[in-house]
């Protein structure tokens, strides 16, 4: 059985390369991000270029219920890696950082 590795936004980027990197170490993947269309063109191209087998799963992570929605849908496996890289960045000073946000 391989490893299994999830990684939070995994539809492009650095979580996008975390995939590749894990990929090409040949594991399974579970790619959790906002949108569905990326996922799929991520999970397709890692299955082609690496072989590698992919769950997607669209999931926008600010819900108040997605951490649920993730454990449910990741159920008893045994996850090895967890990357959680899901987020955005922002420009402007911390002091000037609109709290809300």
């Amino acid at each position: 059985m391989k490893k299994l590795a999830i990684i939070t936004g995994a539809s492009g980027g650095i979580g996008r390369e975390f995939a590749n990197q894990l990929a090409q170490d040949d594991y399974d993947l579970v790619l959790v991000a906002r949108d569905k269309k990326e996922l799929e063109n991520a999970a397709a191209e890692l299955h082609r270029e690496f072989g590698a087998s992919s769950e997607i799963i669209p999931l926008d992570l600010t819900e108040n219920d997605a951490v649920s929605q993730l454990w449910d849908a990741i159920g008893k496996r045994n996850v090895h890696v967890l990357i959680n890289n899901a987020g955005f960045g922002d420009l402007s000073p911390v002091i000037d950082a609109d709290w809300d946000k």
